[in-house]
């Protein structure tokens, strides 16, 4: 996908498989799971969350809906609107612990909410379709991300599916190479940043399991890269994010764990 600049930094859309070329080509038949972020950048504690999608039903199929991990707990409805082209995912987010002003502090101030959509399999070569999120945090005025968006491919462009690039931040600040992916007992994990280098030394993976718990922390090897080990993990689709000092977030993305 697209990597997504947020109307500001903390808010953003991901999505994997991260597409092929400057179009974001994917092929027909392959689940996109999407991710909504969100930071509290405000001067006061938020304790909920709204997140809002409006899907267009020409472009995906809405019984292929499906809710994924998230950092709080959560509610969601899928209504059909008045224009009966789209319909609306509405996912309603309670803090555990509160989402602290960003200021106060970075890592606690972030939150997130996956689900899965299947595009369409009759959508003919070079369609392109998008989503855009919608965030409001305890019920203020809502901030939109921008979009992201991918190109049905064709016979001339078509190719595997790539599980190991993710983008993430709202300023493109780094990609991630994963290598198995998917993985049975041990990963390693490469970090290119999109314009300088940043010091790794201090950085963190966080990984978290289906339920959206966190199920380890690994720091960087002298090398820069990290090793994922299973540890007693059962299989499933796993997300992590890698973040800098002071709690950064600097990339997001999946790992498949047979």
């Amino acid at each position: 996908c697209v990597p997504v600049r947020a109307a500001w930094a903390g808010n953003f859309l991901a999505a994997s498989p991260a597409g092929y070329d400057s179009a974001h080509y994917i092929n027909r038949g392959f689940l996109v799971e999407y991710q909504v972020h969100f930071q509290n950048n405000s001067a006061t504690t938020a304790n909920s969350a709204s997140l809002t999608v409006d899907i267009d039903t020409n472009f995906y199929e809405l019984p292929s809906l499906r809710m994924g991990a998230a950092s709080d707990d959560y509610t969601w409805t899928l209504r059909s609107l008045p224009n009966a082209q789209f319909a609306r995912l509405q996912i309603n987010m309670n803090a555990r612990n509160a989402w602290l002003p960003a200021a106060q502090d970075s890592a606690q101030s972030l939150g997130f909410a996956a689900f899965s959509l299947l595009p369409r399999r009759s959508l003919p070569a070079e369609t392109n379709i998008n989503l855009q999120a919608q965030i409001s945090l305890n019920a203020q005025s809502a901030t939109q991300t921008d979009i992201a968006y991918h190109t049905i491919a064709g016979t001339r462009n078509s190719f595997i599916q790539v599980l190991s690039v993710s983008w993430a931040q709202a300023e493109s600040k780094a990609q991630l190479h994963i290598y198995p992916n998917p993985m049975r007992e041990q990963a390693r994990i490469r970090v290119d940043f999109a314009n300088n280098n940043e010091d790794l030394s201090n950085a963190v993976l966080r990984i978290y399991n289906p339920l959206g718990q966190l199920v380890g922390q690994v720091q960087s090897q002298a090398n820069g890269e990290f090793i994922v080990q299973r540890q007693n993990w059962a299989a499933g689709l796993y997300s992590f994010e890698l973040c800098g000092k002071g709690g950064e977030r600097w990339a997001v993305g999946r790992l498949l764990v047979e």
